[in-house]
C-alpha cells in the first residue's frame, strides 16, 4: 500500500483480501465516509484537510508573562502555519505526522512513543525460502502498523511480509499479532470503533463511534476510574452531526469540569446521559 503525502490511497498491490481498518499513518479509516479518524478530528486525505479546525488553539496563543519560545505547534501562533485552523502536520506530512489532531510530532516522537509503548517494529528484509504459516480461525481482520515486543517481521522474495512471535512460530500477514498475544480485550483508540462494533452487534454504517467522554479530557476522566475507550462508553453518531457538533459537545463537557471540579464516576456518568438525549444517539452503559 503507498499513500499520497495526504494519506489518499495510491496504489494497493496487497493480495490480502480482508478490509485493514487502519492504513495512514495508522489511523482508523472510516469506509463509508473516506476520513481519517485520529482521535480529537477527522482528516480528509482527498483535500488534504481536517474536517474542524484545530481544538489546541487556545493554546497558541501566549498568556501574559508566559515564553512564546515554549508554545505548542513550534511557535504557537507566532509560526505563520498555525494560522491556517485545518492545516494537517505543518503541511510538511513528508517529515511530520499528527498523531491525534492535537499537535505536529517529528521523528523523534515516534520513536519515543515506540519506546515507551514496548514495540519493536524491526522489517529484515530476509529471503525467506521455507515459512511455516499458522493462520487460527477469527484473527484475520488485518494488522497494524506496530507488533508486539519479541516478535520480528520478515518479507520473503515475493515481497509478503511474515510475522514471527517469541518462539519462532510463523504467521502470514492477514494475522493480527496483538490479537494473538491474547490483548485482543484491551481498550485504547485504534480498535475503539472494533470494540464497538462487537459490544452492539451493528455494524455502525454511515455513523462515526463516538466517545461518549472525549479524548481531550482523557485525564480528568482517567482520575475518575473512567476507560473512555471502553466500548461502553462509546455510541454510533450519524457521521454529518458527529462532524458538524463535536467541538460543541466537547466544550460541554469542558464547562462541565470547569463547574464541577470535584465531580464523583456517577456525576460524570449522568451528565453523559444527559448529552445523549440532548445530541440524539444511544448510549450503552
Amino acid at each position: 500500500m503507498e499513500y499520497t503525502p495526504y494519506g489518499e490511497s495510491w496504489i494497493d498491490e496487497g493480495s490480502n483480501k480482508h478490509i485493514i481498518s487502519h492504513r495512514f499513518t495508522s489511523q482508523e479509516l472510516d469506509e463509508e465516509t473516506g476520513l481519517y479518524y485520529f482521535g480529537a478530528r477527522y482528516l480528509d486525505p482527498k483535500t488534504s484537510r481536517w474536517m474542524s479546525v484545530d481544538p489546541a488553539l487556545g493554546r497558541y496563543v501566549p498568556q501574559p508573562g508566559g515564553d512564546p519560545s515554549k508554545l505548542p505547534g513550534m511557535g504557537g501562533v507566532f509560526n505563520p502555519v498555525n494560522l491556517n485552523l485545518y492545516h494537517y502536520a505543518g503541511n510538511n506530512p513528508i517529515k511530520y505526522v499528527d498523531p491525534d489532531g492535537k499537535f505536529v510530532a517529528g521523528p523523534a516522537y515516534l520513536l519515543a512513543k515506540a519506546i515507551i509503548e514496548g514495540v519493536t517494529a524491526l522489517f529484515c528484509l530476509f529471503s525467506l525460502t521455507k515459512i511455516q504459516s499458522n493462520p487460527q480461525q477469527g484473527l484475520s481482520e488485518g494488522h497494524g502498523a506496530s507488533i508486539p515486543k519479541g516478535w520480528n517481521v520478515y518479507k520473503d522474495f515475493n515481497g509478503n511480509w511474515i510475522y514471527a512471535d517469541k518462539s519462532g512460530n510463523a504467521y502470514d500477514s492477514s494475522i493480527n499479532p496483538w490479537d494473538v498475544e491474547n490483548i485482543k480485550g484491551s481498550f485504547n483508540k485504534s480498535n475503539f470503533r472494533k470494540n464497538l462494533k462487537r459490544y452492539t452487534g451493528e455494524s455502525g454504517y454511515g455513523k462515526h463511534a463516538h466517545h461518549v467522554f472525549p479524548q481531550e479530557f482523557i485525564n480528568d476522566f482517567e482520575a475518575l476510574g473512567i476507560d473512555i475507550h471502553d466500548p461502553r462508553g462509546g455510541a454510533w453518531w450519524e457521521g454529518s452531526d458527529h462532524l458538524n457538533k463535536a467541538k460543541e459537545y466537547n466544550q460541554q463537557w469542558e464547562t462541565f469540569f470547569q463547574e464541577n471540579p470535584t465531580a464523583k464516576p456517577e456525576d460524570v456518568l449522568n451528565y453523559g446521559r444527559e448529552l445523549a438525549d440532548e445530541y440524539g444517539f444511544d448510549i450503552n452503559y
